[in-house]
Order: C-alpha cells, then structure tokens, then sequence
C-alpha cells in the first residue's frame, strides 16, 4: 500500500469548516510508518478549518490499481527543521508524477503552513480486477500499528 501511496501523491482531502463539509486536492508525502504529510496556504478555507477541527478524510486512486480511502488527525508542524524536511519531502514525492500540476505547490508569499497527518484508519479497493463480486465488500481494511 505505501508503495503505491508513493506513486500517486495527489489525493483529495475532505475537513469540516463550522457544519458545512469541504474538500481539496493536496500533494501528500509519506513516511515508512504511513504518516503522511502536507503543506497548504496558512491563510486557506481548509487551514482555517483544520486548525478548529483536526480530522481529515482522504482519497487517492489510479485506473486499473488501487484505490484508497483513509481518515486521520492533522497536527501543524512548527519546528522549522520538521517543516523543511517536509517541503523537501513533497518536492520528491512531485517525481512519482509524469505530469504534475506545478499550481499545487505554489504557495503565495511563503504563507504555507505544513500539517503532519497521522492515519488512523484506512482501507484498499483493488482496482485491478474487471468485476467486482457483489456478495462481499470489495473493500480491505488496512491493520495500522
């Protein structure tokens, strides 16, 4: 799963602002232990509602792979060492993909905030099979330590 995690690094994210949902595309890199980690505009609609409220939804997924869902708690990161091995964390994961989308790392200003996300649940679909077998979830849950 972290390999493929690794090759596909844009994921959706969803958070709550107030009672209304909200979701975005963000570029995640990812630890051996499946901590992920993000960096977005500190001034941003989905900044403002993580720093209230710290659980996060995400998915990724790639045509004929894999596809994953997954929750978690963000914690922003303010060790300024922390925040920079994350940047250079995110530059590399930009590799895993031929035609990156450069707007996604720019970043005005340097208002950037980079948030730690510590997966608490998460599950694989395998998207590699034609057919589905509809008696039972095509879902797996992934056991995380």
């Amino acid at each position: 799963v972290l390999k493929f995690l690794r090759s596909t690094p844009i994921v959706s994210i969803a958070a709550v602002a107030g009672d209304e949902p909200i979701s975005s595309l963000v570029l995640f890199a990812y630890d051996e232990d499946l901590t992920a980690y993000f960096a977005t505009g500190q001034s941003s609609y989905k900044t403002q509602a993580l720093l209230k409220n710290p659980r996060l939804s995400f998915s990724t997924w790639f045509l004929d792979q894999m596809f994953v869902q997954g929750r978690g708690r963000v914690e922003p990161l303010s060790d300024a060492k922390d925040i920079e091995a994350t940047l250079d964390k995110l530059a590399e994961a930009t590799k895993a993909v031929p035609d990156f989308w450069p707007p996604l790392l720019q970043i005005w200003k340097q208002d950037y905030i980079a948030f730690k996300v510590k997966i608490e649940w998460l599950r694989v679909m395998d998207l590699s099979q034609s057919k589905l077998k509809s008696a039972e979830s095509p879902f797996q849950d992934i056991k995380l330590t």
